[in-house]
C-alpha cells in the first residue's frame, strides 16, 4: 500500500476468522508489530476489535481472511464503520506455511503484512442486496437439486434388487412416471422382501416429489429476483417452448 505514504504512527491490521473467534495483528507503518488480539465473532466483539485497533493510531486498512465465509460479518461491520477493508488469501505456499509455522497468530500476521506490501487489492463484496439474495438462494436450490438427484439414484438401485414381477412393471417407465408410480404403491409395513421394496420405493419416491416441488419453489424465486435485477439479461434469454429460460428448471422427464 505505498500509495497511501504510511506513517509509521499509522496502523494495519489483519484479522484470521474463525467461526467462534477471530484473532487481530496489529502493524505500524513499516511494519513492526503492535499488539495482537483475540475477539469473539459477534457484534460485541467487531466492536472491540475495532475500538482495540483504533487504539494502536489511525488505522489505515484491515486485512481479512475469509471474507465470503467467517469473515463476512466483521467486514461487513467495518465497512459500515467506514473503515478500508482489503480480502487477503491464505498464507500461499505450502513451504512457506511451514517455514513460519501455523497458527492464527501467524495468519493474521501474514493478513496484515499482504495489505502494508500493497499484494491485496480485492475488495470484499457488500453482501447486502440482490446478488447475496441470489447467491443464498441458489444454495439452497442447488442442495435441493442434489439430493433429488441422490434419491432418484437409490430408488433404481433399490428397484434393481427388487421382485421380479414389480421390477419388470416399473423399470420400462421414463423417470417422471417412475417416481409417480412409486410413490401410489402400497405403504404397508415391510414384513416381507416384497413389501419393504414397496415401501422403500414409496418413500424414496415422495422424498424426490418434496425436493422438486422445492426445487420449482427455489426457481421460481431465482428468476424473480434476476428479472429484477438484471431485466436485460433475462430479456436476452427468453423462455423456450416447454418454458424453459434462464434459472429455470428442467421439466420431468
Amino acid at each position: 500500500m505505498p500509495s497511501l505514504h504510511l506513517l509509521r504512527t499509522d496502523a494495519i491490521v489483519g484479522v484470521d476468522t474463525h467461526k467462534d473467534e477471530h484473532m487481530a495483528v496489529a502493524l505500524d507503518g513499516i511494519g513492526g508489530r503492535l499488539g495482537s488480539h483475540a475477539w469473539p465473532a459477534t457484534a460485541e466483539g467487531y466492536t472491540g476489535l475495532l475500538s482495540w485497533a483504533s487504539g494502536h493510531g489511525r488505522v489505515a486498512a484491515f486485512g481479512i481472511e475469509g471474507t465470503s465465509s467467517y469473515g463476512s460479518g466483521l467486514a461487513r461491520f467495518l465497512r459500515r464503520q467506514g473503515a478500508k477493508v482489503f480480502e487477503v488469501s491464505r498464507p500461499p505456499r505450502r513451504g512457506a506455511r511451514r517455514a513460519s509455522g501455523k497458527s492464527d497468530l501467524v495468519d493474521a500476521e501474514h493478513a496484515a503484512r499482504e495489505v502494508l506490501s500493497g499484494e491485496a487489492t480485492s475488495i470484499p463484496k457488500a453482501a447486502d442486496g440482490s446478488i447475496e439474495v441470489l447467491r443464498i438462494v441458489k444454495i439452497a436450490r442447488d442442495t435441493a437439486v442434489k439430493a433429488r438427484t441422490q434419491a432418484m439414484i437409490t430408488l433404481k438401485s433399490v428397484l434393481v434388487t427388487s421382485p421380479d414381477e414389480l421390477r419388470a412393471a416399473l423399470e420400462g417407465l421414463s423417470d417422471f412416471r417412475l417416481v409417480t408410480a412409486c410413490a401410489a404403491l402400497p405403504d404397508g409395513p415391510p414384513a416381507d422382501p416384497a413389501n419393504a421394496a414397496c415401501y422403500a420405493l414409496g418413500a424414496l419416491a415422495q422424498r424426490w416429489l418434496v425436493l422438486h416441488d422445492e426445487v420449482k419453489e427455489h426457481t421460481r424465486h431465482l428468476k424473480r429476483i434476476t428479472s429484477e435485477v438484471a431485466p436485460q439479461l433475462t430479456a436476452a434469454f427468453p423462455p423456450r417452448r416447454g418454458g424453459r429460460g434462464l434459472a429455470s428448471t428442467p421439466p420431468p422427464s
